[in-house]
């Protein structure tokens, strides 16, 4: 079987000449003149050959008896939408009687003559009215067409002797009057009542006949001279008749095919009858074969397409703007297949117009007459480019999804199936491209609850932010920055960067400096992770640990690293270049320009995109926190490795680190030494000495991963804390004075720490003051925190019975008052022979309680201390593990 443009080449189907000669040079848009005038100024010939009669035989018959015999009507109204024949019937007629000779070459109209017995048209005098052309400023009965032909006739008498004055018929043909009495504005009724007067005295007339149009427009620039004028319209109807020029589907095909084909090969049909049959039966879909045989080559659905679709929109023109699509979609075909274009049926489809054609894609993108925005974009970026087959299916949803009532926009797979006629394909088949190409197309779109396919006027953010992230490049910047956002600390003693070059990790080095009085946390990025070629995160951290301790001249006990997997590492690349990618798309879109009328529409866009910013942003961060969740640092020469869990913001992440490395006493800013044992920081930094210059003291904290990495600001102030509480003593210089058990406001880095004991026996001693802790009598009942029942707190005693144990124990009952928030405490110095002193007080006084144990074993070695404590589970792990620590040390 042949296909359409085999039919074409062979001369089975010819196309007319304004057709075939436009291939090179385009169309003559006179061919396309929308006023009667322009019309009837056009080639006589090619008008009258390229008009389809079939849908106006009724009309002609009825002009040519009145003019020729006096029977019929004299008054016709042609009472249509906008674009429905009108003007193009009126031209007809004005040539039917000015070029008689012209009308009697064709064939079809020497059918009509015959029809009703006329041999030959009489002698007729035409009178064409253009409301285009007519003076706003002048009365209709001023008009010149009007004066020149009536005079200064004013009652319906003198129209009809006027006219029986000229010897033979007269032919009125009045088009758009409506937009000439538009124009007028409050004066129209005179107008009408001229034109009354008018119709009136023809409608008495032998022979004479008036047309006039009278569009059945709903809207309010018409309706009003329908409603307040409604007498001049029953006239028109009861003297006279109304007529549709095109009327129904069938008619509208005719004239279609009339005005695109010279010649159709009848016998073609037998041919592909069969064809469609077997094509449509094959997915069991019922079709009439009388449609598809009266519409060829046209495909019924393009048809239909135009007269039940397109027309349905106020601003367009049925039958001037469905020629004019097709004149110009059909150039453009033909033109395609000389140069050797295969088809797919013997029809001429939907699918083969070319949206993308710079003379049809204007007449099916306009936002003035679909009222549809972003026609143009949507051809350009989601039609245009596409391989021929997809670009057919395309296209059918692009001209099925321009319809005035969104719920009806759209077509099935299974009528895109109908309208391709194309065995190779499969209802099947075009859904599922369809459905594979909606992450990809901008404005692509599904209606689930109908299964139809749709173009949107808005663009699918999702797919706008794939197509600029096909454009970018740069995952790597981005996770980088992102990564810096989220390391943001305020804390002036951490610094906190990612490290992005692994060849520059020199101390001082403008790209990398690890400051080693402060905490430093570096995140590798996924460039860094790659140069390392490791494959494990321990490996990476291992790699980047011995460079930085082979560059650096300091320590690396400060260093902590973040050391991301890479696997599956291309989701997170993934959702860093999309965060990039909407970044663009929302930079470019505000640079678009509004104007007033489309702001609420762009605002809409502008919001969807924010929405969808924020919901990567939130994947990023999320994704990122989930990556590096792997902390490494080196602890008595191990690596060590811990994970972040269970974090949803980014200060919680930020906390996070340090939270785990206080927890596994590896690193201490000043505000996190609250939790740090200091008494037991102070005996491991000692060790067997009793004295230690504190600059030395420093440098060995910093260089020795055996001690937990403080600040030079945390180590400030665990001095401080040390000498305030009597864990350590202070000097300058050998004959110093020793600071012990007081406020120590400042210190010299060439001073020395002094062991306890040291310091002891140094500082003069003094009589022991009990006045900031009150004892109490009785003895109180110890009670449970107020907010949360007994049964959740466990009751812990302890007895203390040296003074070295004491030392020990009352810093970690600091350190829990420190990290969970003030409890309760009774305590008891039994004192033996001297009695003893009862306290039930809260743990912030425990600092007191620790001066005032130091002072009372000093005086009596006898003392017992005994303690009872309620506490929460994790304040008891805490409690035990630290306890039990100094039983080691003992």
């Amino acid at each position: 079987m042949a296909t359409f443009d085999e039919y074409v080449r062979n001369g089975r189907i010819k196309f007319r000449d304004y057709i075939m000669n436009a291939k090179d040079r385009g169309i003559n848009e006179n061919i396309f003149a929308e006023s009667l005038t322009a019309l009837i100024r056009s080639d006589p010939w090619d008008f009258m050959n390229r008009t389809e009669i079939e849908p106006i035989r009724g009309l002609l018959k009825e002009i040519i008896k009145k003019v020729s015999s006096g029977t019929g009507s004299s008054v016709y109204m042609l009472d249509t939408y906008m674009g429905g024949g009108k003007t193009h019937t009126m031209a007809f007629i004005y040539f039917m009687f000015t070029k008689r000779d012209y009308a009697k070459n064709l064939d079809s109209f020497n059918i009509v003559l015959k029809e009703i017995n006329v041999i030959d048209l009489p002698p007729v005098e035409v009178i064409a009215v253009d409301g285009n052309d007519l003076n706003d400023k002048l009365p209709l009965n001023e008009q010149k067409v009007f004066r020149d032909f009536l005079g200064k006739t004013g009652t319906r008498e003198e129209v009809i002797g006027e006219i029986n004055r000229r010897e033979k018929p007269v032919v009125f043909l009045i088009d758009e009057i409506l937009d000439y009495l538009d124009k007028r504005g409050e004066k129209y009724p005179q107008d009408l009542a001229y034109l009354k007067t008018l119709v009136e005295g023809i409608s008495e007339t032998e022979k004479s006949v008036i047309v006039i149009s009278f569009p059945n427009i709903k809207s309010d620039k018409y309706e009003k001279y329908r409603v307040s004028n409604i007498d001049i319209y029953d006239t028109l109807q009861r003297k006279g008749k109304s007529y549709v020029p095109i009327g129904d589907q069938e008619n509208f095909a005719k004239v279609l095919k009339k005005q695109i084909f010279e010649y159709i090969d009848s016998t073609i049909w037998n041919e592909i009858n069969s064809y469609i049959g077997k094509v449509l039966t094959k997915e069991r879909l019922s079709y009439n074969l009388k449609e598809y045989q009266e519409y060829f080559p046209f495909h019924p659905m393009l048809v239909k397409l135009i007269y039940e679709r397109l027309s349905s929109f106020e601003g367009f023109q049925k039958t001037r703007g469905g020629i004019k699509i097709l004149a110009h979609a059909s150039v453009d075909l033909y033109r395609r297949i000389i140069n050797g274009e295969k088809m797919d049926s013997p029809f001429f489809t939907i699918g083969d117009i070319d949206l993308a054609n710079e003379d049809v894609k204007p007449l099916l993108a306009k936002d003035n007459v679909f009222g549809i925005h972003n026609l143009e974009v949507i051809i350009n970026t989601d039609i245009k480019n596409e391989k021929p087959d997809f670009k057919k299916i395309l296209t059918n949803v692009y001209l099925y999804s321009l319809f005035p009532d969104k719920d009806k926009r759209g077509i099935k797979p299974s009528d895109i199936y109908i309208s391709l006629l194309k065995g190779t394909l499969s209802i099947e088949s075009i859904e599922k491209i369809l459905t594979d190409s909606l992450e990809n197309k901008i404005y692509l779109d599904k209606e689930n609850s109908t299964g139809k396919f749709y173009f949107k006027p808005e663009p699918s953010i999702y797919a706008m932010i794939k197509s600029y992230q096909s454009e970018l490049s740069q995952k790597d910047k981005v996770i980088e920055k992102y990564l810096g956002s989220i390391l943001e600390y305020k804390d002036p003693e951490i610094n906190a960067t990612v490290i992005v070059d692994i060849d520059n990790l020199e101390i001082n080095d403008k790209k990398l400096f690890i400051d080693d009085k402060k905490l430093f946390i570096g995140a590798l990025s996924p460039e860094v992770i790659r140069k390392t070629k490791k494959k494990s995160p321990e490996d990476i951290a291992r790699e980047i640990f011995d460079e930085i301790g082979q560059k650096s001249n300091s320590s690396i006990n400060n260093v902590v690293l973040l050391v991301p997997s890479l696997i599956n590492i291309e989701v997170l690349e993934e959702d860093a270049n999309r965060y990039n990618a909407v970044i663009y798309y929302e930079k470019d879109f505000n640079k678009k320009k509004q104007n007033e009328k489309d702001k609420t529409y762009y605002n809409e866009i502008l919001d969807k995109i924010k929405e969808e910013k924020e919901k990567i942003e939130q994947s990023l961060t999320n994704r990122v926190m989930k990556y590096y969740s792997n902390v490494f640092y080196i602890k008595r020469d191990n690596l060590e490795k811990k994970e972040i869990k269970d974090i949803d913001k980014e200060e919680d992440f930020r906390a996070k680190i340090l939270e785990l490395l206080i927890e596994d006493e590896k690193a201490y800013t000043s505000e996190g030494i609250k939790n740090m044992n200091i008494d037991t920081f102070f005996r491991e930094l000692l060790g067997n000495r009793s004295e230690y210059n504190i600059s030395d003291a420093l440098r060995n904290i910093k260089k020795s991963t055996a001690l937990p990495y403080l600040t030079e600001k945390a180590f400030d102030k665990a001095v401080k804390d040390g000498v305030k509480e009597g864990l350590i003593g202070y000097r300058l210089g050998e004959g110093g004075e020793v600071h012990y058990r007081e406020d120590l406001p400042t210190f010299n880095y060439s001073g020395s720490i002094l062991s306890q004991d040291l310091a002891s026996r140094l500082k003069p001693k003094s009589q022991p003051t009990i006045s900031t802790v009150t004892p109490v009598s009785p003895e109180p009942t110890v009670g449970t925190s107020p907010n949360l029942p007994s049964s959740e707190f466990t009751e812990i005693e302890e007895s203390i019975t040296s003074y070295d144990q004491a030392k020990r124990y009352f810093p970690i009952l600091r350190a829990i008052d420190y990290r969970w928030g003030k409890y309760r405490l009774h305590i008891e110095f039994d004192l033996k022979d001297n009695g003893s002193i009862k306290f039930d007080l809260d743990s912030d006084k425990v600092p007191e309680l620790t001066k005032l144990a130091d002072d009372l074993f000093r005086i009596s070695g006898n003392t017992i201390i005994n303690v009872k404590l309620h506490f929460k589970r994790e304040q008891v792990d805490y409690y035990k593990e630290n306890w039990k620590r100094v039983g080691e040390i003992e």
